[in-house]
């Protein structure tokens, strides 16, 4: 009977130990994408944007979208942020329960696509999608099993820079396919 329990501990220790390991956040601009941020967060005070913050705080009233919110934000850390992170503009999206989904980041110049695509390279390795810097419309794709980034400019919109957690991809994966799957055994006629 003892040798039962001691296995059974250690199988629970083991489970314990690969939940941790697959629910590790991964840290993007110092906020924790996948993993809880401080709840809740507060509007930011008067000035904000010219004193910096010390946490996350929005910048006025968030949307309420399925379960969380998004909306324009303050990140803490403007300093140690590259050059084309610190002047953009921020659209966190926050499970009600904390969770970080995403974290948009938005510049105001189709110019830095190659800056963009560059520092993001830095950190995690060679896009597997990129279109040509120049285009129309330029795109870049890294996808993990922790983050995805989607990198999209153009002339008339700038840069959206837009970091997914790893669960909110594969759970954006399954839904895409449950679509596809109701699409095909739609009429193709009226």
């Amino acid at each position: 009977m003892r040798i039962w329990t001691l296995l059974a501990a250690a199988g629970a220790a083991f489970v314990a130990l690969s939940l941790n390991a697959v629910a590790a956040p991964t840290t993007v601009f110092g906020l924790p994408l996948g993993g809880k941020v401080k709840m809740p967060i507060p509007k930011c005070p008067a000035r904000a944007a010219e004193t910096g913050v010390q946490s996350l705080c929005w910048e006025s009233i968030p949307n309420t979208i399925m379960g969380g919110r998004s909306g324009w934000a303050q990140v803490p850390g403007e300093d140690q942020m590259p050059r084309w992170a610190a002047h953009g503009f921020f659209e966190p999206r926050v499970k009600n329960d904390g969770t970080l989904e995403s974290l948009v980041v938005k510049t105001s110049s189709a110019d830095q696509f190659v800056e963009i695509l560059n520092s993001i390279s830095g950190r995690f390795g060679q896009s597997q999608r990129e279109s040509r810097p120049g285009s129309a419309i330029m795109t870049a794709d890294w996808t993990r099993d922790d983050i995805h980034i989607k990198l999209l400019c153009s002339a008339s919109i700038g840069c959206n820079t837009t970091f997914i957690s790893g669960v909110a991809h594969a759970a954006h994966l399954r839904e895409l396919a449950k679509r596809k799957a109701r699409d095909a055994a739609r009429a193709a006629t009226p």
